[in-house]
């Protein structure tokens, strides 16, 4: 009977997993279809060790820069191919939902500012 029951709870948790990966990808469907496009700055990021085909699950805490060219700092759990994983302070460019600025897609990678790579020089 007690293996019965453990067999039970571990099927309802893996629906839970199954149901959440279910509506990441949902978000990316909506944000594909409504987003507006945006830059981010990778302040930290955790990466989950489930993997969904070749995507991953990735948790990043972002610097976003709206279309209105204002700052927020925000939050977001998303799924990223495993060969574009972001590392933390690299510049990516995204689309988000501006009703929820946690749900986001990572389009790829910023190219790096002029001014950012070269040194500081003397005139």
């Amino acid at each position: 009977m007690n293996v019965i029951s453990l067999i039970k709870q571990v099927r309802y948790l893996l629906d839970i997993d199954n149901k959440e990966i279910l509506q990441l990808l949902q978000q990316q469907r909506e944000i594909l279809r409504h987003g507006h496009e945006g830059t981010a700055e990778i302040l930290r990021r955790y990466i989950y060790d489930r993997r969904i085909g070749k995507q991953q699950r990735v948790e990043l805490w972002l610097k976003l820069k709206k279309s209105d060219s204002s700052f927020v700092y925000t939050y977001s759990l998303a799924l990223i191919d495993n060969s574009n994983i972001p590392s933390c302070g690299s510049v990516v460019r995204i689309r988000y939902l501006p009703k929820n600025l946690s749900t986001i897609i990572i389009l790829g990678e910023e190219k790096a500012d002029y001014y950012r790579t070269t040194p500081n020089r003397i005139s």
